[in-house]
């Protein structure tokens, strides 16, 4: 009988030393999925991918067109807001139709995000900034002369190439108080010139 208890107490032991290396084992295990589940988590992201070619290809390329044309609009405002200063000191209100302004990278309409960008921008000159054009303009705030009293700028872009655009810059206040011009605008060293 004795043998029996010595072959039942080693095999109790032998199972205790299984669940122990199985423990042991499972511990591991989930230090190391742990650890890949950090260094998924922290570690940032390369944000350029290599093409079949070997060349660098930019993940935030979405980003940049947004950026780069709303860095455009942006600075065709500048320019339309200091031309008519004098004229704009008074205004109640500045209008910008954005429905009207294009992505200068694919030519479509731009996003809501690029939308609300050059709006916002744009209360640096007003506090009340609306994206009405002309004819919504008139509608709703035109005395019966046709006058506002407030200012409707209009941008028109027409891509040449990937790094000159033609701007047709419009202010209008009045019936015959307008001013237009045409610029071309020229992207190098990461910022845009009008000229």
């Amino acid at each position: 009988m004795s043998n029996n208890v010595k072959n039942g107490s080693g095999a109790k032991k032998g199972n205790g030393e299984i669940n122990n290396n199985l423990r042991i084992g499972v511990f591991i295990v989930c230090v190391i999925l742990l650890f890949v589940l950090i260094v998924v988590l922290v570690i940032p992201k390369n944000p350029t991918n290599t093409s079949s070619s070997g060349s660098n290809v930019s993940t935030n390329s979405v980003a940049n067109e947004e950026n780069t044309t709303v860095e455009l609009y942006k600075k065709a405002i500048d320019t339309i807001m200091s031309a008519n200063s004098d004229k704009t000191s008074n205004d109640s209100y500045v209008s910008l139709p954005t429905d009207e302004l294009i992505n200068i990278t694919t030519s479509e309409s731009l996003s809501s995000t690029e939308k609300q960008a050059i709006i916002d921008y744009l209360k640096k000159y007003n506090k009340t900034v609306y994206d009405y054009n002309y004819d919504e303009l008139k509608q709703k705030y035109a005395d019966e002369n046709g006058n506002f009293y407030g200012s409707l700028i209009t941008i028109n872009a027409q891509k040449l190439s990937n790094n000159n655009i033609v701007l047709n810059l419009a202010w209008h206040k009045t019936v015959g108080d307008v001013w237009m011009q045409r610029y071309t605008a020229t992207f190098a060293n990461n910022t845009w010139t009008l000229k």
